[in-house]
């Protein structure tokens, strides 16, 4: 299936990258600096504690872009970036995806969009009175704002109460004031203030009964998008604030909340509608995650620095390969620090790409450098190979490796 640019549009789909970080390790160990400001690393042990935090920080960063930048697709009626097949590849993602794109796809969502077209084409500039329209199963949802159809600029106000549609309810407010000329282009402002989606057991009696997962989100988002042809696009993203999933839907509840301090992604889709498409994103600010279940609280603070990733997606009817090359710096902060033996300040250059095939969850080839001396060797067979000038150490899957300094759960196959 190939990757659509309306494909998975998550509405709230800021929620984050929540798995974000199965990966970096911190810990009070082992923080002396190396050369280049960097972290030293003096044996192979530090090695896979810090290819576990780059390898899955390049993938978590990938994700935030893709749910954050999803947001758009509420003002513009349908614009928003591809999802990375990466992104799906945690399995706390893929709750989050899977929820986002079905609230996209509610009828209180369409009813934002239609509310954008219908004052748009009455006048040059319309001050639109408030107006509330009952959902589906009970709640209501309230509009109040101003269109200039000659620009594309508006200023929408939207409030949900208790809006309960195909098994969610939605509740908050989100407030937008952006520029949509066309179906092609976005640039919006957006502010999410105690906005929530509380996703209900569709298999219960009794609808609107059993919780499964609710979404919550404050956050100030800053985006454009602009479609350069029928199958690329340009995106940047500037977001602050702080996202919450709490999961009810196992045996355990498990939450994992994450504030965005100066986070920011700009890059490009390329191919999009075809059998190979291309994502390149640049980030650059902070992020902290924190995840709650019954051993207690475990988080890890994230710094981007300059850090580039590339993700060739290659989908034909025999097979399915993901490739993925990054580069730059990730710093690193665990709490508690028993959590892993290194952090600090790590750079990251790909030598050989990062290639991941359909089915499997392990790559199955690839080589990254971190810090200049440690090499990272993915085979094919799905092992990991961290070498340390003449130490060696090996791990017979990626699993292995990345549960060094493990946050949250591993990742399935693609």
């Amino acid at each position: 299936m190939f990757l659509s640019r309306k494909h998975f549009g998550l509405t709230l789909g800021l929620l984050f990258s929540t798995s974000l970080f199965v990966y970096a390790c911190g810990g009070g160990g082992g923080s002396s600096s190396g050369g280049g400001g960097t972290t030293t690393i003096s044996n192979a042990s530090q090695g896979s504690q810090a290819a576990s935090s780059g390898t899955q920080g390049a993938q978590a960063g990938t994700g935030l872009s893709d749910l954050a930048t999803s947001l758009g697709q509420v003002a513009s009626g349908g614009l928003a970036k591809p999802v990375n097949p990466l992104t799906l590849q945690n399995p706390t993602y893929a709750k989050i995806v899977s929820m986002n794109n079905k609230a996209a796809r509610s009828k209180a969502m369409q009813k934002v969009s239609a509310r954008m077209k219908a004052n748009s084409s009455k006048t040059s500039f319309a001050a639109f009175p408030e107006d509330t329209q009952p959902c589906t199963d009970g709640g209501s949802v309230t509009f109040t704002g101003t269109i200039n159809d000659t620009t594309g600029a508006f200023d929408l106000d939207v409030a949900f109460t208790n809006c309960r549609e195909d098994g969610s309810e939605t509740d908050g407010t989100i407030s937008l004031s952006a520029t949509a000329p066309d179906e092609t282009t976005l640039d919006m402002d957006m502010v999410l203030d105690g906005f929530t989606i509380t996703d209900f057991d569709p298999a219960d009696q009794i609808p609107y009964n059993t919780v499964l997962a609710v979404i919550s989100a404050t956050a100030t988002i800053t985006q454009g998008l602009t479609m350069t042809s029928d199958s690329a696009m340009n995106f940047d993203l500037e977001i602050d604030g702080t996202l919450t999933f709490t999961d009810d839907s196992g045996d355990t509840t498990e939450t994992t909340a994450i504030e965005f301090n100066n986070f920011a992604n700009a890059g490009s889709v390329t191919g999009i509608d075809t059998s190979t498409t291309t994502f390149t994103n640049e980030l650059d600010g902070g992020i902290t995650q924190s995840t709650t279940e019954q051993d207690g609280t475990h988080s890890v603070a994230i710094t981007f620095t300059n850090f580039d990733s590339t993700v060739v997606a290659i989908d034909d009817q025999n097979s399915s390969t993901t490739d993925l090359t990054f580069s730059g710096t990730v710093a690193t902060d665990f709490t508690p620090d028993e959590d892993c033996d290194i952090e600090g300040t790590f750079s990251f250059v790909t030598e050989t790409a990062i290639r991941y095939t359909e089915g499997e969850s392990c790559p199955v080839q690839g080589r990254i450098v971190i810090n200049g001396n440690t090499g990272v060797d993915f085979n094919n067979d799905g092992s990991v190979d961290i070498t340390v000038g003449s130490e060696t150490q090996s791990f017979a899957s990626c699993d292995e490796l990345f549960s060094d300094c493990e946050v949250e759960d591993d990742f399935v196959d693609l």
